[in-house]
């Protein structure tokens, strides 16, 4: 699938907003509707936006307080010697918790089972909650449909479908379509919102809009665990967010280098780089390559 922030460039505004997120790990609303040109942004656009703030972990939330530092739970994930990560082994973490208490009674399992089971309920929701996840679901579901996927690879048939094991493998394939298509509408009606929210004059409408939002959020992340996908599934969706930002940050250790090789900021960099790859480039542009003694496809990469 096409990689989000692949080739695509960001505004000075952006960017600034990307600098504050991750020195602090979230945003508010209110700086990114203030930060944004108004009325100059499409939704795809927008879209794209806070895609590129769930890759960098930059967290949007209506306020300071609502911000919850995942760190914590980015701790309980394991890992394999590959350096894939995969979901909690509950085994695992109920006998680490067993080795912390002296004597447990029955009621103190029951206790420990549940705060299990809610770690391993949080570490899924930040997987489920990130855009990228929602759009690597709609991927499968073209995927299902085209045949190039088998329901039973992605999904587990026992959990989903456990009322009814005679169902027929066609009706489940009908069933978890007919949820993803709900899922690539509700995500429709959100890039929507998010749109309405940044062009919305007063704070009422504003809260107004954010409401709907996460009543939509909530909703897409309710049709995702109703799919029930495989461990090993979720374990890919989770992979992928952390390639996602590993090529990140590998491209802005890139950019870091550059900016320091040639003594220019990202801006002046972006000028040459656009003026470079017009049909007739600029003069200041090709003094630049004849300064640096470049190739105008080498600059390129």
């Amino acid at each position: 699938m096409k990689e989000i922030s692949e080739k695509k460039t960001y505004s000075k505004e952006v960017q600034k907003l990307v600098s504050i997120g991750k020195a602090k790990g979230y945003l508010t609303y209110d700086e990114v509707n203030d930060a944004l040109p108004e009325g100059e942004m499409a939704p795809d656009d927008l879209e794209d936006v806070m895609d590129l703030f769930s890759e960098k972990d930059i967290q949007v939330v209506s306020a300071d307080e609502d911000y919850v530092d995942s760190d914590n739970e980015e701790s309980s994930i394991d890992i394999h010697e590959d350096g894939r990560s995969r979901s909690p082994d509950p085994v695992r973490m109920y006998l680490h918790e067993m080795g912390s208490v002296s004597l447990l009674s029955r009621e103190d399992e029951t206790e420990i089972a549940k705060r299990i089971e809610a770690g391993q309920r949080q570490i899924l929701n930040v997987i489920i909650n990130s855009p990228v996840t929602v759009k690597e679901v709609i991927g499968i579901g073209k995927d299902l449909e085209e045949g190039r996927l088998r329901l039973k690879d992605v999904v587990d048939l026992d959990d989903a479908f456990d009322e009814e094991k005679e169902e027929e493998d066609e009706t489940a394939l009908a069933r978890t379509l007919e949820m993803i298509a709900q899922i690539e509408a509700k995500q429709d009606e959100l890039k929507g919102l998010k749109s309405s929210f940044f062009h919305a004059e007063g704070e009422t409408e504003k809260e107004k809009v954010k409401k709907n939002m996460a009543k939509v959020s909530k909703e897409i992340v309710r049709l995702i665990h109703d799919i029930h996908f495989r461990p090993e599934q979720i374990d890919a969706f989770g992979n992928r967010l952390k390639d996602l930002k590993a090529q990140l940050e590998e491209r802005e250790d890139l950019l870091a280098k550059h900016e320091n090789r040639f003594g220019l900021g990202y801006d002046e960099l972006e000028k040459i780089y656009k003026q470079l790859n017009r049909k007739a480039p600029t003069k200041k542009s090709l003094a630049f390559l004849d300064e640096h003694k470049l190739k105008p496809e080498t600059f390129d990469n």
